[in-house]
């Protein structure tokens, strides 16, 4: 064995025992979880012509496979409640900013390779850590199946780092819902103020919301803030509703 096979296979080590901490499970395909770990703005050249080796993919499946398992325990947790309920309590437990914090809880974002830029970017590394705990989470959906993957959310995600009660007193801030969807599907958000105007006292804002400059939803109400909030959950119960379609 040379030396850099010797330090490759040291480093190796190193990030095994790193990611059994965080899953608790000693990784049987590594390559998965240091792909899991790779943010596309350090990636490599585009292979086979179709795509970066990131962690976009991972992403996708994670995603998928965490909406399957919180809604799973909400619907073991919460037996009589409605199907809005449900909905609106996963939205909460697996929110780009939740995921973001939980990411940096674990020790992920010390090992996630990204461009260090994205450092002086506010709100970058909630979406550096929650895809890349997503990513993570499909990378061990892959090595150890269903089972395992459902235990580690269970033992290290949600017992560990969410509490029902908490969640379900707290409200979803659509704004904030709105622009994490943006982010994700790479598209612009813009909430306008499209007139102001005086009424029986009040001063009363109308919010338009586009997105790619093209108007998806507009609100008026006697407080901007509320007037944004009502626009932006307008819009995203749209953008939901043709995505189901």
């Amino acid at each position: 064995m040379n030396i850099l096979s010797y330090f490759g296979l040291q480093q190796d080590k190193k990030f095994a025992k790193r990611i059994k901490k965080i899953t608790g499970y000693k990784p049987d395909n590594i390559k998965l979880y240091k792909l899991a770990l790779t943010h596309k703005t350090t990636a490599g050249k585009i292979r086979n012509g179709e795509f970066k080796e990131d962690n976009e993919r991972l992403e996708f499946l994670g995603d998928a496979v965490l909406d399957l398992v919180t809604a799973e325990l909400l619907f073991k947790h919460f037996p009589f409640k409605n199907e809005g309920f449900l909905t609106e309590m996963r939205s909460k437990m697996v929110s780009r900013e939740q995921l973001g914090n939980i990411a940096g809880k674990i020790g992920l974002l010390e090992i996630v390779k990204f461009d260090k830029s994205m450092l002086n970017r506010k709100g970058a590394m909630h979406v550096v850590g929650g895809n890349a705990l997503e990513a993570l989470i499909g990378a061990v959906y892959l090595d150890k199946g269903y089972k395992k993957t459902s235990k580690f959310i269970k033992k290290r995600i949600v017992d560990t780092h969410l509490d029902f009660k908490i969640l379900e007193e707290s409200e979803i801030s659509y704004k904030g819902k709105l622009y994490e969807y943006a982010q994700k599907e790479k598209k612009e958000v813009r909430l306008d103020v499209v007139s102001e105007f005086r009424k029986g006292g009040d001063t009363y804002f109308e919010i338009c919301v586009l997105i790619d400059n093209v108007q998806i939803a507009k609100e008026v109400y006697n407080s901007k803030k509320k007037a944004e909030e009502l626009a932006s959950e307008k819009a995203y119960k749209k953008i939901m509703e043709q995505s189901a379609h």
